[in-house]
C-alpha cells in the first residue's frame, strides 16, 4: 500500500496542524483541562474553518472526505489537544455519521448543516452498564406508540451530553437480548425533553468533556428520527464504529506522537551527571522505542483507512488498529513519564495529562477484551 499522501490530503493535514499550532497553546490547554472547561473556541475554530463538516455529504454542507482525511484530522486534533479530538469525534463521528449514513433526506437537511457549521452538537448512547460496545446485549427499549417510539433504559459514559442538542440513542425494538435482529437507532432531542436525566460521572482523564450516565423515561420520540431501518439497525451501528475504531486509533497516534516529542524535547535538555540525559544509553533507547511504537501505529491505522476509503471490507483490520494503538499508546506514555521522572508525574508539564487522556483509547467505543473477541470471530476462531 502506497501511503504517500495526495496533495489534497497534505495540504488538509498541514492546515489541521497549522490550526493546532496557533490555537493549542500548551497552556491554554493546560488551563481548560484544569478548570474541565469544554474546549469551545477550539470547537469553533473548526466550524469556521469547515473542518466539521468534512465527512458529510456536500449535499448537506459537508466536504464528502473519507476514512484516511479522517484519520488525519484526529491524529493532528490529538496531537495538540485530546479533549478537542474526543468532542470532535463524539459530535461528527458517532453522532452526525449516524444521521449521515441512516437519516432520512429531510432530517439531514435539518442536522447536518448546522452540526457542520457548530450550531448544533450531537452525542452517541450505545454503552449499558453492562453492555459495552456489543449493541445485540442492549436492554433500552424503544416500543411503538402513537405512530413514534417511547424509550427506556440507561445508557453509561455518554461524553458531552451535557452540551450536546441530539444523542443518537441505539435501543431494542424487537427480539431478545443476545439477537443483533431487533436494533434499531433513534436521534432523541436532549434539551428541554420530558423523561432524560443526567448523572455526571468522575473520571481519570478528558476532562473538559464531561461523562454522564442518561436515563430515559418514557421519552417520546417521532418516528420520523429513525436512524436506518427499524430493528435492522446493527449494520448501521457497525458502519459507524468502523469509523469510529480508525479515529481511535489515529487518537492514539497523534496523542502518542506528541509523548514522543514531549520526552524528546526534555532528555536533550535535562542535565544529569554533568550530561544531558538522552546521551545515556539506557534513555535513548527508550525513546527510540517510544517512537517505533508510534510509526508502527501510524502504519495500521493509515491501512486501516485506506482500505475503508477504498470500499474494501475493513472491520478487522480497523478494530486490530484500534485495540492495538491503544495499547502502544500506554506503553508510550508509561515510557513517557519514566523518562521525565518526577516532572512526567507534574500536572504542569503536559506528559502528565497526556497519559491519563491516553488510557482512554482502551475502552471507548469497544474494550481491548471486545475487539479480541470480535477479531477472534472474524478469523474463525
Amino acid at each position: 500500500m502506497d501511503f504517500c499522501l495526495e496533495q489534497r490530503r497534505l495540504l488538509l493535514r498541514d492546515s489541521i496542524r497549522d490550526f493546532v499550532k496557533k490555537e493549542c497553546a500548551s497552556t491554554f490547554v493546560r488551563e481548560i483541562d484544569r478548570q474541565a472547561e469544554w474546549p469551545a473556541t477550539l470547537y469553533e475554530g473548526l466550524a469556521e474553518l469547515g473542518y466539521l463538516g468534512i465527512l458529510f455529504p456536500e449535499e448537506y454542507s459537508g466536504v464528502g472526505c473519507d476514512a484516511l482525511d479522517l484519520a488525519l484530522v484526529a491524529e493532528e486534533l490529538s496531537c495538540g489537544c485530546y479533549a478537542l479530538a474526543v468532542a470532535y469525534r463524539q459530535s461528527i463521528v458517532l453522532g452526525g455519521m449516524s444521521v449521515a449514513l441512516g437519516g432520512a433526506d429531510d432530517l439531514k437537511r435539518e442536522v447536518l448543516p448546522s452540526v457542520a457549521e457548530g450550531k448544533t452538537t450531537l452525542t452517541w448512547a450505545l454503552t449499558e452498564r453492562d453492555i459495552s460496545s456489543d449493541a445485540g446485549y442492549i436492554t433500552t427499549v424503544a416500543r411503538p406508540e402513537g405512530g413514534g417510539y417511547v424509550v427506556n433504559g440507561t445508557k453509561m459514559f455518554i461524553y458531552g451530553a451535557d452540551r450536546a442538542d441530539h444523542c443518537t440513542v441505539i435501543a431494542r425494538t424487537s427480539g431478545e437480548p443476545g439477537d443483533r435482529q431487533g436494533i434499531t437507532v433513534l436521534l432523541v432531542p436532549l434539551k428541554g425533553t420530558p423523561g432524560i436525566s443526567m448523572r455526571p460521572l468522575r473520571k481519570m482523564g478528558t476532562w473538559p468533556v464531561k461523562a454522564f450516565e442518561l436515563q430515559l423515561r418514557d421519552v417520546a420520540v417521532p418516528a420520523t428520527r429513525v436512524l436506518g431501518t427499524v430493528d435492522e439497525g446493527w449494520s448501521l451501528v457497525r458502519g459507524v464504529l468502523d469509523l469510529e475504531y480508525i479515529a481511535s486509533a489515529a487518537s492514539s497516534v497523534g496523542i502518542s506522537q506528541r509523548m514522543v516529542d514531549d520526552a524528546s524535547a526534555y532528555v536533550k535538555q535535562r542535565v544529569q551527571f554533568d550530561t544531558v540525559i538522552g546521551k545515556f544509553q539506557a534513555v535513548a533507547h527508550m525513546v527510540v522505542d517510544m517512537l517505533s511504537d508510534v510509526e508502527l501505529m501510524r502504519y495500521m491505522t493509515y491501512r486501516a483507512a485506506l482500505m475503508h476509503a477504498q470500499g474494501l471490507p475493513c472491520t478487522k483490520e480497523v478494530a486490530l488498529a484500534k485495540l492495538y494503538c491503544s495499547r502502544s499508546s500506554e506503553r508510550v506514555g508509561k515510557n513517557g513519564v519514566q523518562v521525565m521522572g518526577g516532572y512526567g508525574y507534574m500536572a504542569e508539564f503536559d506528559m502528565e495529562r497526556n497519559y491519563r487522556d491516553s488510557r482512554r483509547e482502551a475502552f471507548a467505543s469497544g474494550s481491548s477484551l471486545e475487539l479480541h473477541g470480535l477479531v477472534a470471530k472474524l478469523m474463525g476462531l
